[in-house]
């Protein structure tokens, strides 16, 4: 994937991370069925207004996985804005892992992030009894979040 240039280009993924980036997670308890259960959003995001987004195409070809989401302008936000988002927890937990030794601003949130996004994998998002649900978009083993 990288060549010589792995850790600048990774040192510069961290930059642009540490000021423009987040690491989000998200739960919500589904009620649309007889046994409730928690959805887990978790993604690694970088946004940019659309006229300075070039950078975010650069960076998804150059790693290879994520996607870029346009948002239109509003009367709220006068530039549409372009996010790059991972698009399933394996990827966020890679991403991450990826930058974090390259990390200042962003160091702690992105350590709770990958082991939170760790630990949902490895437990392959137990239902209320501690078993693996395993069912529509409350699963996240490898499942496209988006």
């Amino acid at each position: 994937m990288y060549h010589a240039s792995k850790d600048l280009f990774l040192s510069w993924l961290a930059g642009v991370i540490d000021g423009d980036g987040c690491f989000t997670v998200s739960l919500t308890k589904q009620h649309n069925s007889k046994t409730p259960r928690l959805t887990v959003w978790a993604q690694v995001c970088i946004t940019s207004r659309q006229d300075e987004s070039w950078y975010l195409e650069y960076l998804q070809k150059k790693i290879g996985f994520g996607k870029l989401y346009t948002k239109k302008a509003s009367s709220a936000q006068q530039y549409p804005i372009v996010t790059y988002q991972t698009t399933n927890l394996e990827d966020g937990v890679r991403l991450s892992k990826m930058v974090l030794p390259y990390l200042v601003l962003k160091r702690d949130k992105c350590q709770k992030f990958i082991e939170f996004a760790s630990y949902w994998l490895a437990t392959n998002n137990p239902d209320k009894r501690g078993l693996p649900e395993g069912k529509g978009r409350s699963r996240r083993k490898g499942d496209k979040i988006r």
